[in-house]
């Protein structure tokens, strides 16, 4: 009875803006590098999905994040605190991986938290994967947000969404310096864009809560 099944399902799977989008209301581990489509003649559609995160991968930032998370999050501390120090240790225990983003250099699984966790270098994915894993711990409400070339966490917080961004908290300084800043640090929409209006320009008919 759905005689448009096998087009839309094309559609979306060969949408990559769209799926970026959907990426981004899931939990990191369940997050794709992509998808692949298979239908035959009887209308059996295949979905086959690779993963962002291997299981080896999965363990040891679990493993990682088990190590570390008892000296960040602390109960009986406010949520805003435990945030902050989550933050903080992420910048000061990563460097943005310039190799990668500047001449495709891959030294390093930067793009997810493996990365930042592991081996101390991230681009805009691996620091938000690995914000949003410590968000899901604390139990707050939250999703990744993006625009074309850039990724970010969305936070609820004292009742109103904010951004957060730790990939612009921790900028790449000419002499080498590493650099902790809150510029990024629980903003409004108006802030963040009006502080940088290229990167942060994302689609609010997909974000809701920023319109």
């Amino acid at each position: 009875e759905y005689s448009e099944c096998i087009h839309d399902v094309l559609s979306i799977a060969n949408n990559q803006t769209l799926l970026s989008h959907i990426n981004n209301f899931v939990h990191p581990f369940n997050g794709f590098k992509h998808i692949e489509t298979k239908y035959d003649s009887f209308g059996k559609v295949t979905i086959s999905i690779v993963k962002s995160y291997s299981e080896e991968e999965r363990k040891a930032v679990e493993i990682e994040i088990a190590k570390i998370k008892n000296t960040l999050i602390v109960p009986s501390d406010s949520l805003e605190n435990n945030i902050k120090r989550i933050h903080d240790y992420i910048i000061s225990n990563t460097k943005y991986d310039s190799d990668r983003s500047d001449s495709g250099i891959i030294k390093y699984k930067s793009d997810i938290a493996y990365g930042p966790l592991l081996e101390g270098y991230a681009l805009c994915g691996g620091y938000t994967d690995t914000m949003e894993l410590f968000l899901e711990i604390l139990g707050v409400k939250s999703y990744k947000i993006s625009s074309e070339s850039h990724v970010w966490n969305a936070v609820y917080i004292n009742n109103e969404w904010k951004h957060l961004d730790l990939t612009w908290d921790d900028p790449v300084s000419l002499s080498g310096v590493d650099l902790l800043q809150y510029d990024f640090y629980f903003v409004d929409t108006n802030s963040l864009q009006q502080s940088e209006k290229e990167q942060h320009q994302f689609d609010k008919t997909i974000y809701l809560e920023f319109q």
